[in-house]
């Protein structure tokens, strides 16, 4: 599935791309919830950012990922990190895809 940085029914969230990623990962994780499954169900990340990116930006972004992850039992999933010109929405800064494996 896709995970934009989008405040559930408010909309847009136009702000930083740290706040943009802490919100993606919260979406990530209401989205896994509903399924029945948790960030151990995760297989892979793939980050796209709107460039130029600040390395406090950067840091910010890993650090949420970062809680995200911490307690998870299973070794981390792979992670890439794309940078982009631009996204599907002027105001977007962060996209982020989240393939998860729930057995059934």
């Amino acid at each position: 599935f896709w995970v934009l940085g989008w405040l559930l029914y408010f909309g847009l969230l136009r702000c930083v791309r740290v706040a943009e990623a802490e919100q993606a990962l919260a979406n990530v994780m209401a989205i896994l919830a509903a399924e029945g499954a948790t960030v151990e169900h995760i297989v892979r990340w793939t980050w796209y950012l709107v460039g130029p990116v600040s390395e406090e930006d950067l840091a910010g972004v890993r650090a949420a990922r970062g809680r995200v992850l911490d307690g998870r039992q299973a070794p981390p999933p792979a992670s890439t990190l794309v940078f982009v010109a631009a996204l599907d929405g002027p105001a977007l800064l962060l996209e982020l895809e989240v393939p998860a494996v729930v057995p059934t």
